[in-house]
């Protein structure tokens, strides 16, 4: 059942936080770190890394020159 206050569905504290932001419009973005690792660990992930622009938790650095929105981007790297 939807309310006024949006759909009638139970997120952990986490997800929910994202999901108002997108609600009521406070956000361009739902993404968030926190909300970006829960989805992946969820998803079968065993480690998941915040990581700086430019730089890598991974095996490949060289991935880290396709970084070039420093500003717009949440940078993560998640091992399965």
């Amino acid at each position: 059942m939807a309310t006024s206050r949006g759909p009638a569905v139970r997120f952990s504290m986490t997800i929910e936080w994202p999901v108002q932001l997108t609600w009521y419009g406070y956000s361009k973005s739902m993404y968030t770190f926190d909300f970006v690792e829960e989805l992946l660990y969820r998803a079968g992930f065993r480690r998941v890394v915040r990581c700086r622009f430019r730089e890598t938790a991974g095996e490949h650095p060289e991935i880290t020159a396709l970084d070039n929105r420093e500003r717009e981007s949440l940078f993560v790297d998640a091992f399965k």
